[in-house]
């Protein structure tokens, strides 16, 4: 019989299995998100598992956001090949594709370190060309919640190299996380 919270399941993890980078770039003052985007990733499923079991399968959900890498650079715990039940397997492996997609609009460029809370998000608009450009201009997005109509303006990418150090924490306090929301006790 087809579990039917099972696609639901999949794309929810497919969406979510980067929020510990997205987390990793805000500053919640004693409360612990270093580590492996992964790990955290899984906290933070964890943490809104009510919210996100009335759509899915919470626990197969944080199995995928954690275990959506394939590189021996990862922890086995944090690997898609050491899932053993194969089923399993295979819907992280769809997950990992898709953040294999996702990552692939990095250029070269960004194998030289970044620091990455102040690393601005590139817009995969910027590698499309007419074929006539010598060098795109690289545009990055300021992170911004989208509240209303009149904000379509904030959805364009700009110039600029480097987020303000306040950035991240106003998007993470606008959408209502803060490390008591997060993480409650």
């Amino acid at each position: 019989m087809l579990n039917v919270k099972e696609p639901r399941t999949v794309i929810l993890a497919a969406l979510l299995y980067g929020i510990g980078k997205f987390l990793q770039r805000g500053s919640f003052g004693s409360l612990d998100t270093t580590g492996k985007h992964p790990a955290v990733s899984g906290v933070f499923v964890s943490a809104y598992a009510s919210l996100f079991g009335e759509v899915s399968d919470t626990i197969l959900v944080k199995t995928l956001v954690e275990r959506h890498h394939e590189t021996t650079e990862s922890p086995p715990e944090l690997r898609v090949q050491t899932i053993s039940d194969a089923h399993m397997r295979s819907l992280a492996y769809l997950v990992s594709t898709a953040d294999n997609l996702s990552s692939s609009e990095r250029d070269e460029a960004s194998e030289e370190y970044q620091y990455y809370k102040s690393t601005p998000l590139a817009s995969v608009f910027g590698r499309i060309t007419t074929g006539s450009e010598s060098n795109a201009k690289i545009l990055h997005h300021h992170p911004r919640a989208f509240e209303k109509p009149d904000a379509v303006g904030s959805i364009f990418p700009e110039a600029f190299t480097e987020y303000a150090s306040w950035e991240m924490n106003q998007l993470l306090r606008a959408l209502g996380m803060s490390p008591l929301t997060l993480f409650p006790a």
